[in-house]
């Protein structure tokens, strides 16, 4: 089946689906795997809820002149670059900030650290859904289950691209820190671990694409 989708005003959490002229939102942070792993999206069937109060879906919607843009891969990709690009630039200043910690206690705090960073995710992905709450209680409407796939070869073969690029921007750091104890290199590999998270809310994007329903 064809879907118009459309941005939630101020909210990245929520979608708003248009199918055979009836308007449903889909929800992107009911799972906390969906968030670590978003290809997911794709893959298990999404939730998604019936509106049919037309005033309170106009409500939601992003007001055309301020529609975001979709990313394109080239900005994307230059986004990357100019990221490993200052990485570079800071490695002489490395050996500068090495901390005095074995690498046991550097695992345990590469673990701590990784699970705030996902809590701290959690409370922003809860916060976005008790603003949409405020204005419209939308699990009191129908509830189904739909897939939903990415527009394009081109956006999928993109989206992967970015994934693992700042997957890797992550983890390889990370076991850096682990082995060396240095805090840049750390707190960097953090850095591109919330930008990892946010991918979740980039894998469906505004625009036409096709859904099926769960029977």
């Amino acid at each position: 089946m064809n879907c118009n989708v459309q941005f939630v005003f101020k909210n990245l959490r929520y979608r708003i689906l248009e199918i055979d002229e009836e308007e449903y939102i889909l929800d992107m942070g009911n799972s906390v795997w969906k968030i670590i792993f978003p290809f997911l999206h794709w893959v298990l069937p999404n939730p998604v809820y019936k509106l049919d109060n037309h005033e309170i879906v106009k409500r939601l919607k992003v007001p055309e002149r301020e529609q975001p843009k979709t990313i394109s891969a080239g900005t994307g990709a230059l986004g990357g670059l100019i990221g490993v690009f200052l990485a570079s630039l800071i490695r002489p200043l490395a050996n500068m900030f090495h901390i005095p910690s074995t690498s046991l206690i550097n695992f345990i705090i590469t673990i701590l650290v990784v699970i705030i960073a996902l809590s701290v995710f959690i409370y922003i992905n809860t916060r976005s859904k008790n603003n949409l709450t405020a204005i419209v209680d939308y699990k009191h409407y129908p509830r189904k289950k739909l897939w939903i796939r990415p527009p394009s070869l081109k956006f999928f073969s993109s989206l992967c691209f970015f994934y693992l690029f700042f997957m890797a921007l992550t983890v390889v750091p990370l076991m850096g820190f682990i082995e060396t104890g240095n805090i840049i290199i750390f707190f960097g590999s953090i850095f591109f671990l919330f930008v990892t998270f946010m991918i979740n809310y980039f894998t469906i994007l505004v625009g036409n694409t096709t859904v099926r329903f769960r029977d």
